[in-house]
């Protein structure tokens, strides 16, 4: 996960941008719950690669939120 976070930081440090662990918390519990959303999902993925949408929100919950500077969020949890 060491390399996806350096990608990410380098991302939002390119276009200016910053992003607290609570904001991106509730930007993600957000999308999670959001049905439209969740079904952008496939169709941007190679053929025959398996997606499982609240896996992906575990782990990414899981292993990378703690390295986002700031304390957590607050709000509402998924249960994804």
């Amino acid at each position: 996960m060491t390399s996806v976070l350096r990608c990410f930081h380098r991302y939002m440090a390119h276009g200016g941008h910053a992003v607290t662990r609570a904001q991106f918390e509730a930007n993600l519990s957000g999308k999670a719950r959001d049905p439209d959303f969740r079904d952008d999902i496939p169709p941007l993925l190679r053929p025959g690669v398996a997606w499982d949408f609240d896996r992906g929100v575990s782990t990414v919950s899981r292993d990378i939120l703690g390295a986002l500077p700031g304390e957590p969020w607050r709000g509402e949890r998924t249960d994804c």
